[in-house]
């Protein structure tokens, strides 16, 4: 008596799935013939459909479940945003200017630039924000392009410009080598890259307190020039830069930069705008000087935000903690310090869908190993 036969001779309410799951493969291809019509009553074929119908069932429960939990994980990944995609600074325009000997604010208007009055300084300071800057002094020499995060000029009355001044943003120690490099042969004061190596290195032994007065850091690196003419009418700037903390272990300077012509004038005709909003340069008096929202110094929570990162503002985001170990990641195995725009990372599945994926886990357990409880009953020929 073949297996089948055996299996379907039992009282019905003992059938287990397994003794008829051994001849599935041949179910499915109907090439088996389960049971017999006329000696069990017609339970074959009601059986046959039973499965077929169970099988069906099961498989469009199976593509369901998928199809959850696929759009559930494309959901959660999409959403993510990429570190240093907004924030980038080598994407902020390009600003090439052109000054003359004495600097005006019509050069600056006349390269292209649209400075605006700072809130609050509207007598005495003008702005500018996010530049990849090139200055080309009046002497002809042209100076290397810096990254500035903030560029703010002082005028005096009559349109000529009393001091630019500007600085980058926050750097890596590699990143700070490699832009004082370009600035070491103009300076005036002997500074050499072994000087500039020993000074890294001490601000690489306690990026936050470096400039302690004990440990005899005080200048910030700093180097300067004065250009010819300097100290009387109508002569060149003085120039200088030099690094600042930033209070950050990862990125611990930012290069700041000078341009002064104060000092070619007499005290008398140092006079800035006292009364009234500095008006923009002859030719471009329709110019709106209004500032927008976001002047001033970039916030950390502006950064952060702009990088992805959660600040708890109710838009979501990547947690600090992992913005923090993606970008020491990225600075450590990036030769010229440059952080890496880092991989997306899929945020936690939300609670919804993991009990879903749960109680369909549970599910197909059930359906493929139950039992039925046995009835006492005869098989009346119906499932």
């Amino acid at each position: 008596m073949g297996l089948d036969q055996q299996c379907f001779e039992r009282d019905v309410a003992d059938l287990d799935w397994r003794c008829y799951l051994l001849n599935g493969s041949q179910i499915r291809r109907g090439k088996a013939h389960v049971g017999n019509d006329q000696e069990d009553g017609g339970l074959g074929k009601p059986l046959l459909v039973r499965y077929q119908r169970a099988s069906r069932r099961m498989k469009l429960f199976l593509k369901l479940l998928c199809a959850l939990l696929f759009s559930g994980v494309a959901g959660a990944t999409d959403g993510v945003p990429r570190l240093q995609k907004e924030y980038d600074p080598a994407k902020w325009p390009a600003a090439n200017v052109k000054l003359s000997n004495s600097a005006t604010l019509k050069d600056l208007f006349d390269s292209g630039l649209r400075p605006y009055r700072y809130p609050g300084l509207e007598t005495s300071l003008l702005e500018l924000k996010h530049l990849n800057l090139t200055l080309e002094l009046g002497s002809g020499k042209s100076l290397p392009a810096i990254t500035t995060e903030v560029f703010q000029i002082k005028p005096f009355t009559d349109g000529e410009i009393s001091t630019i001044e500007g600085f980058t943003p926050k750097m890596t120690l590699s990143q700070a080598r490699e832009e004082m490099r370009k600035w070491l042969p103009f300076a005036s004061n002997g500074r050499t890259e072994q000087d500039l190596d020993k000074f890294l290195a001490a601000v690489e032994s306690d990026p936050l307190n470096f400039d302690h007065p004990f440990k005899g850091i005080t200048d910030g690196f700093g180097i300067g020039w004065n250009e010819s003419g300097f100290g009387s009418p109508g002569g060149g700037a003085k120039c200088g830069l030099g690094f600042r903390k930033t209070a950050n272990a990862t990125s611990p300077l930012r290069l700041y930069f000078s341009l002064s012509w104060l000092w070619n004038r007499p005290t008398k005709d140092r006079q800035t705008y006292g009364k009234g909003p500095i008006p923009p340069p002859a030719g471009y008096e329709a110019v709106d000087m209004t500032a927008p929202a976001s002047f001033g110094p970039d916030s950390a929570a502006e950064i952060l935000r702009s990088q992805g990162v959660d600040i708890g503002d109710g838009k979501g985001g990547i947690p600090y903690k992992q913005f923090v170990e993606e970008q020491s990641r990225s600075a450590a195995g990036s030769p010229s310090g440059q952080i890496a725009e880092a991989s997306a990372t899929p945020r936690r599945l939300p609670f919804w869908l993991l009990a879903a994926a749960v109680v369909g886990l549970v599910l197909i357990a059930v359906l493929a190993f139950r039992r039925r409880a046995p009835s006492g009953e005869e098989p009346s020929g119906k499932l």
